[in-house]
C-alpha cells in the first residue's frame, strides 16, 4: 500500500491491532539495530574483540564512563543505559519504535536529502512486551527479539512516545538477523502487519502537512538542536 498524503496514511493506521510503528527514510533499509552496521567489530575502538557480546560491553562501558559527568540520572540496569546511549547515537542492539503513527511518518520523510528514494512506515502488532525494564535481564535471555518500554529517561522518549525492540546477539561475529527473518522462525515479540510506502515524490508535501500539525524536529527533539533543524527545514 502507498500513502501520498496524511489523510490517505491515516486510513491505513487506524487498524486496532497495530500498536507500534517505525518510519524509515529509505525503503531498502532492513530492520536491523545500529550495532549491526559496525564494519569491523573485531577491532572496535582499536581493541581486539572475540564476539558481539564483547563489543557491546566495550561500547556501553566507554559510554557510561565518559558520559557520567553529563548524565542527570543513574541508570537502574543495562536496558536503561542502552536506551539512553541509543538516543545519543551509540550503536546498540536496540531498534526504536513509537506508539504514535504520525511520528513514525515523520521519520520516513524528515531528511530532504533522501527525497530521491521512497520511504516506508512499518505497522506492527505487538505479541509480547515488558512495560518496564525491571526484570528485563531475566526475561531477555531467550534468542529472540524482545520488546519493552521504559520510564521517561529523557525528553526525547517522552516527545517521540518511544518503545524498543532488543535484538539478540549472534554467536561470534555472525550476521544479525532482521526482524523479518525472526518473524519467519517465530522468534520475535512483534510482527509486521503491513508496510506503507511513502513515494519519494510526495515526501516534501507530507513534511509540510506534518509541520502544520506540529510534528517537527522541534517537537520530537526538544532542545536547541531540534529548534535549529526545524528552522532549516522550512527552506525545503
Amino acid at each position: 500500500m502507498k500513502a501520498s498524503n496524511i489523510i490517505e496514511y491515516l486510513t491505513y493506521v487506524t487498524d486496532e491491532d497495530c500498536e507500534w510503528f517505525r518510519g524509515q527514510i529509505d525503503i531498502t533499509w532492513e530492520l536491523l539495530p545500529s550495532i549491526s552496521r559496525i564494519k569491523k567489530p573485531e577491532k572496535c575502538g582499536g581493541l581486539e574483540h572475540f564476539d558481539w557480546e564483547e563489543v557491546e560491553e566495550y561500547l556501553l562501558d566507554e559510554f557510561e564512563k565518559q558520559a557520567a559527568p553529563f548524565m542527570d540520572f543513574t541508570p537502574k540496569n543495562k536496558w536503561e543505559l542502552l536506551v539512553h546511549a541509543q538516543h545519543h547515537g551509540l550503536p546498540t542492539t536496540l531498534l526504536d519504535w513509537t506508539s504514535n503513527p504520525l511520528k513514525a511518518l515523520f521519520f520516513a520523510v524528515e531528511d530532504s536529502s533522501k527525497d530521491n528514494v521512497d520511504g516506508v512506515v512499518y505497522a506492527c502488532e505487538v505479541r509480547s512486551f515488558s512495560p518496564t525494564t525491571k526484570y528485563a535481564d531475566l526475561a531477555f535471555k531467550e534468542n529472540r527479539i524482545n520488546c519493552f518500554q521504559t520510564s521517561h529517561l529523557n525528553s526525547r522518549i517522552i516527545a517521540q512516545e518511544g518503545c524498543f525492540s532488543a535484538y539478540p546477539l549472534p554467536q561470534g561475529f555472525q550476521r544479525f538477523q532482521s526482524l523479518k527473518q525472526h518473524m519467519e522462525t517465530d522468534s520475535s515479540g512483534l510482527s509486521i502487519k503491513f508496510e506503507i510506502t511513502i513515494p519519494k515524490s510526495d515526501k516534501a508535501n507530507i513534511r509540510n502537512e506534518l509541520r502544520k500539525l506540529g510534528v517537527t524536529h522541534q517537537s520530537l527533539f526538544p532542545g536547541l538542536d531540534g529548534i535549529a533543524k526545524s528552522i532549516v527545514n522550512r527552506f525545503d
